[in-house]
């Protein structure tokens, strides 16, 4: 079954460590509105999108944006620290070629039969995002190194 945007939204709201009344006091709503907001059977139920920041940043999950961003062919995640200064920047520039490498290693043995399975990908897949996490993480940390 294909989640939704309201099986996002219900995952946020009901799958929440704040309990639902906590959450619709700091949203301002009430309680019935933001059970509702979360309810899937309820398809013509609208939730406000002025309330969706703050449920998001509430809450701590992300599962709504996950679902907008994959519906947009699109990837975000929380920037990794990567290194405060531009030693710790190389390093880490230099261990993350290194993890490439392997990456790509393991790739070539995947592709070798021109074909990659579910279980192949779903082995490489973590590597791929790790790299990219690292990566952006690295690219933000040298743009906070730059010096004015």
């Amino acid at each position: 079954m294909e989640t939704t945007l309201k099986d996002s939204l219900h995952e946020t709201i009901h799958n929440s460590d704040v309990p639902m009344k906590r959450l619709s006091d700091q949203l301002g709503i009430s309680y019935s509105y933001l059970a509702n907001a979360g309810n899937p059977n309820l398809e013509e139920f609208n939730f406000q999108l002025k309330h969706l920041m703050p449920l998001i940043n509430a809450t701590g999950n992300y599962a709504v944006l996950d679902y907008l961003e994959n519906a947009c062919g699109r990837v975000a995640f929380v920037l990794p620290e990567a290194g405060k200064d531009h030693v710790e920047i190389n390093q880490g520039l230099l261990d993350l070629f290194g993890r490439m490498g392997d990456l790509s290693y393991q790739m070539k043995g995947i592709l070798a039969d021109g074909r990659v399975d579910d279980h192949e990908y779903r082995r490489v897949e973590p590597l791929f995002f790790d790299l990219l996490r690292d990566l952006a993480g690295l690219m933000a940390s040298t743009a906070r190194a730059v010096k004015p």
